[in-house]
């Protein structure tokens, strides 16, 4: 997302400095991108989808007895 913005807010400098209607698109790009990547983020956390995933446990058998490994 970072690298979006940053490639937005490059075009926006280079074409403001020509006549041109496209650099202000570019600019409203770089203000709106974020906006909407945070709102899917908060929807999904609103949905259920959790933060973060729990690695799994793998039980290995060794000679000292069973272990639990993360």
């Amino acid at each position: 997302m970072a690298m979006l913005v940053i490639v937005y807010v490059t075009v926006f400098g280079v074409w403001s400095t020509r006549a041109s209607g496209l650099a202000g698109t570019f600019e409203r790009l770089a203000i709106m991108s974020p906006m909407v990547w945070t709102y899917t983020f908060l929807r999904r956390l609103e949905a259920g989808t959790p933060f973060m995933v729990a690695p799994r446990r793998v039980e290995l058998s060794g000679e000292h007895g069973k272990r639990t490994f993360f």
